[in-house]
């Protein structure tokens, strides 16, 4: 038997604090894109279980029937991702960051699936949606994940919550570890 997807829309829903930087893929160069390519792919080619670990906001979410957990939808985004090495963002949303004491706590981004699917959306009944979900690129962990209505064509998105690219305190850094090649397919998921 198939499982299905449901969830509920998330849209609009922002956290921000003051040490918190988020950058929208427009203001992103081909350069930064590509750095952040990287370092993820070569975070996920030194995962020694080659499974994506999911946050315990995560595990909660889809414990309490708020989200279905897609990681096939994962792992096809981040293929897609992953395999782009002309720079340019595909699926990537945004990049976000925050620091404390002047230390990079956090690097990750969010990613919108290019594919639609039929979702059971709680009090809307079936609606085309992407699948997004935010990963930690130095830790490769999943750290949310909620549908988008395929047709939100973000008319309401509130431009002020982002920052240009030069108050990135993490876009220049590089991964410490060696460039090991695409992850594409070989990424297995629980």
């Amino acid at each position: 038997m198939k499982k299905s997807s449901f969830g509920s829309i998330q849209k609009g829903i922002l956290t921000t604090d003051c040490d918190q930087i988020k950058i929208h893929y427009k203001s992103l160069s081909r350069l930064d894109i590509a750095n952040l390519r990287n370092v993820l792919r070569n975070t996920l080619a030194m995962m020694p279980s080659q499974k994506f670990e999911y946050s315990s906001h995560v595990n909660d979410k889809v414990r309490n029937k708020e989200v279905s957990l897609e990681s096939e939808i994962i792992q096809s985004t981040l293929d897609v991702f992953l395999s782009n090495s002309d720079g340019s963002s595909n699926c990537l949303i945004e990049y976000n960051e925050k620091s404390e004491n002047n230390k990079i706590r956090y690097r990750r981004i969010l990613l919108r699936s290019l594919v639609t699917k039929l979702v059971d959306i709680k009090d809307n009944g079936e609606i085309k949606c992407n699948y997004c979900f935010v990963i930690n690129i130095d830790t490769g962990r999943v750290v949310t994940v909620y549908w988008n209505k395929a047709s939100d064509s973000h008319d309401s998105l509130d431009e002020s919550i982002y920052q240009e690219p030069c108050v990135a305190k993490g876009l220049g850094i590089k991964s410490n570890i060696k460039d090991v090649g695409s992850m594409s397919g070989s990424l297995k998921t629980e």
